[in-house]
């Protein structure tokens, strides 16, 4: 580093000599690092503006980057990238550095069949979800449990929620009808004679 002297000497074949000097002056590039880029997102997390340090210059590029400075996930597709940074500071010298950035898919759920209940028949713990470890939301729902004496009759749309060890998240939903207990009447008591053969049977059904 710093400026040096070099000298040109030539002679001639009549033992004439000369001589002449130029300065070159050697400078230190400017050393840039990644400044709090994440080295990996979900699919669906949004753009990532990309920074460096010191200068926080555009100089990006590599799968999914545009204008130099924006990484966009769905561009770049599942999987690991390498975004390369190149830039030239006031020196004219030139700071290059790479950085991977892994891209997840989110996770894959699956919040089980609809249902149908009674709602004589109370609480129940919502159940068939995978992968397990979720959380369950929405009417009728408390705490894993769905309630339909708070949900009341109806078909109601419950979603599980899951967050993977990377932190990309999936959701599913599923269909719960609740309704009421029918009210059943079997008619009155009999008496028939043996021999009388067949006899027909009715009854009434109400408060479905």
């Amino acid at each position: 580093l710093g400026s040096h002297v070099l000298t040109y000497v030539y002679s001639n074949g009549a033992s004439c000599t000369g001589t002449d000097t130029r300065t070159v002056t050697v400078r230190r590039a400017t050393q840039e690092s990644p400044n709090n880029v994440p080295s990996a997102v979900c699919v669906n997390g949004g753009n990532v503006t990309l920074r460096s340090t010191p200068s926080n210059a555009a100089g990006w590029s590599g799968p999914g980057v545009s204008a130099g400075r924006t990484f966009n996930p769905i561009s770049a597709g599942i999987g690991t990238h390498t975004l390369n940074y190149s830039r030239a500071d006031g020196n004219g010298c030139t700071t290059t550095f790479t950085h991977n950035i892994a891209v997840n898919p989110l996770p894959a759920v699956d919040a089980g069949i609809d249902l149908t209940v009674c709602r004589a028949n109370g609480d129940f713990t919502l159940s068939g979800a995978s992968p397990s470890g979720g959380i369950w939301s929405g009417v009728g729902v408390q705490s894993g449990v769905f309630r339909p004496s708070i949900s009341g009759n109806g078909v109601f749309t419950i979603t599980y929620t899951y967050t993977d060890p990377s932190g990309c998240v999936g959701f599913d939903t599923r269909l719960v009808e609740v309704v009421n207990t029918p009210s059943v009447e079997a008619g009155p008591n009999l008496t028939v004679c043996r021999a009388q053969g067949l006899l027909s049977l009715s009854s009434d059904v109400s408060g479905l």
